[in-house]
């Protein structure tokens, strides 16, 4: 069983610019089966066109979209045109995920939400289109609403004519199959049990929403993401696995239990990993989030439901699927005991993580996962290039370069990391005088430094003469895959 997760929520994405605040960046239509726990914690499956039409415009726009059933069934289609494909640019090129914050949480936790996750949600309520155009005012600029809405008309009867009609009648029998299996199972018990490990509350009259989204086929890659109380989840309509999606499901609660802690526990945990003495803490707090939901959905809940481990990757990624299945002893043990988090059990975490992944402090590809990044140039950009080679989940990006956007990347404890593409001997006196280690080199010819400090600290100092060559700079990092301590200084 294997996890991922999709686009719109893996990056935490905030933006500090000289002009900006810091941001962190009728039945056809609706359908739901109603489930009611022990104890009122009520779940209810449900789909809804608008909503599902949005996760098939997601998956169609995305990089690699084949990977997708959907994604290959429309680009085989007659449908895959130059009228099609410049809607899909269009719909690239607009900015759906305006950010924001909730104060007094730890900075680190990345407590708030986006405008995209808020269309998400009002499309999962949406009657028709029109009623979503209503729920959506104020959300983006008109302009950028009124190119939205174009985009959702034109690929309307394209879904419809792919997936909605030849499928919902699959749909609507996987959403009773689903419900039933959820009525077999002890999920009160298990949720409650699940809350006290998170040291965490859930409002008992406030329901899940567990939306469907359908997809062709027996097997396909499937994303699941929590949205408030609601778990959007693609579900294959030849599946007859439910335990796999719900443990799916169960993960994505997880989530939402992690981020309702209060902001006393948010802290006090935070707190457990900061005050270790290991170089390892940093970056197994970093992970820790996916790996305990992972060892707890995909793990522990999946072992409740069926009643052996699942021996098959629980997460598509490298160090989520590792740590959660290292720990998974540890936090069974604490499930199975009703304890909830503490001290003791995250230095645990961080023991078995410096175990598991003994050059952590020095792979790019953990490195370029969760950083603080000062730039001259556009952020969005920079990540746009760099999800080709890296996956980056947390991106706190600060521009231009002078001594408040430095001081804004120092403050952070992810990896240092710096892009210079213009003025270039400017921008390198600058950022020498104040990061200690950076090199006396030519910055008239593209280098990379990497280094780390006595700390732990890892630094990445990219000088990109010509804009265009940015991306390769990114590819020799995948490449060369750790931080050489004797070679620090790369021309490309």
């Amino acid at each position: 069983m294997i996890l991922t997760h999709a686009q719109y929520k893996y990056l935490a994405l905030r933006v500090n610019t000289k002009n900006m605040k810091k941001l962190l960046i009728v039945f056809f239509a609706l359908c739901s089966y109603q489930v009611i726990a022990q104890n009122n914690i009520k779940i209810e499956v449900k789909f809804n066109r608008i909503n599902s039409l949005m996760r098939f415009i997601d998956i169609i726009t995305a990089s690699h979209s084949e990977v997708y059933n959907i994604g290959k069934l429309f680009q085989q289609s007659k449908y895959n045109d130059p009228k099609s494909r410049q809607y899909i640019e269009d719909y690239k090129s607009l900015r759906l995920n305006h950010s924001f914050e909730y104060e007094g949480y730890p900075e680190n936790r990345h407590n708030g939400g986006n405008t995209k996750n808020l269309l998400l949600i009002a499309s999962s309520n949406a009657t028709d289109m029109n009623d979503l155009r209503i729920r959506c005012l104020g959300l983006f600029p008109q302009k950028d609403q009124k190119k939205l809405f174009e985009i959702l008309q034109y690929f309307t009867p394209i879904y419809d004519s792919l997936i909605w009609k030849p499928y919902e009648k699959d749909l609507l029998n996987q959403q009773q199959l689903l419900s039933n299996f959820i009525q077999k199972q002890n999920i009160e018990t298990r949720f409650r049990q699940i809350a006290t490990f998170y040291h965490s509350e859930w409002q008992s009259d406030l329901p899940f929403y567990i939306y469907l989204n359908p997809v062709p086929g027996k097997h396909s890659t499937t994303n699941a993401a929590p949205l408030g109380n609601i778990i959007m989840a693609d579900i294959c309509l030849e599946t007859q696995d439910h335990a796999v999606l719900l443990s799916i499901v169960l993960h994505e609660m997880c989530h939402l239990l992690y981020s309702e802690q209060s902001t006393e526990m948010q802290t006090n945990f935070e707190n457990f990993f900061l005050s270790n003495k290991s170089d390892f803490k940093i970056h197994s707090y970093n992970w820790i989030n996916e790996a305990f939901a992972s060892a707890i959905g995909n793990g522990w809940i999946y072992k409740q439901f069926t009643g052996k481990l699942d021996t098959a990757e629980w997460y598509n990624n490298f160090y989520i699927n590792s740590y959660s299945k290292k720990i998974y002893p540890i936090v069974s043990n604490y499930l199975e005991s009703n304890k909830s988090i503490d001290n003791y059990l995250v230095e645990n975490c961080i023991s078995i993580f410096s175990q598991t992944f003994p050059d952590a402090t020095i792979e790019y590809n953990n490195l370029l996962t969760f950083f603080s990044l000062v730039t001259d140039t556009t952020p969005g950009l920079i990540y746009n290039k760099l999800f080709q080679y890296f996956e980056p989940r947390s991106m706190n990006a600060s521009t231009p370069i002078e001594l408040s956007t430095i001081k804004e990347m120092k403050e952070s404890f992810n990896t240092q990391f710096m892009i210079v593409t213009k003025d270039h001997d400017k921008n390198y006196k600058l950022l020498a005088k104040e990061i200690n280690g950076i090199q006396k080199t030519e910055t008239s010819k593209d280098f990379i430094q990497s280094w780390t400090d006595d700390n732990g600290m890892a630094y990445i100092y990219i000088n990109c003469v010509k804009p265009e060559n940015l991306e390769k700079a990114f590819k020799v990092l995948s490449e060369k895959k750790k931080i050489d301590p004797k070679n620090k200084l790369i021309f490309y």
